[in-house]
C-alpha cells in the first residue's frame, strides 16, 4: 500500500505549472471524478486567478490545459501547485470520508 507521499508525489506528476511572461499555464491529468474542473476552477478563484484560455477532455481521463493571469504578481509556481493539489486532495477526502459514512449507516 502506498503511503501518502508516494500518492501526493504521484498526484505532483500529474500536475504542471509554468510561469509564463503573464501569468502561468498549468496542465492537469488525473483520474477522471466528478466536480474535478469545479474544484480546480475554485481554486484558480480563490488565488485570484482569471481563467484566459482552456482545454478539458474527460474521455478516458481527465485532462486540462489552461493559461490563467494572476491579479496579484506576487503568487509563484509552488504556490499555484500546491493550490491545486490541495484541490484534488480535498475531493478525495470528501469521497472517502462519505464512503465511511455510507458504510456506518
Amino acid at each position: 500500500m502506498a503511503s501518502m507521499l508516494q500518492k501526493r508525489i504521484a498526484m505532483r506528476r500529474k500536475i504542471q505549472v509554468q510561469k509564463l511572461r503573464e501569468g502561468f499555464l498549468v496542465k492537469v491529468n488525473c483520474e477522471k471524478g466528478e466536480d474535478r474542473l469545479v474544484r480546480i476552477l475554485e481554486a484558480f478563484d480563490e488565488m485570484g486567478l482569471n481563467v484566459q484560455q482552456a482545454r478539458v477532455s474527460s474521455n478516458k481521463r481527465f485532462e486540462m490545459e489552461a493559461i490563467v493571469v494572476a491579479q496579484d504578481q506576487a503568487l509563484d509556481v509552488k504556490e499555484v501547485t500546491e493550490a491545486l493539489l490541495g484541490a484534488l486532495k480535498r475531493k478525495l477526502e470528501m469521497r472517502h470520508y462519505t464512503q465511511e459514512a455510507s458504510k456506518i449507516l
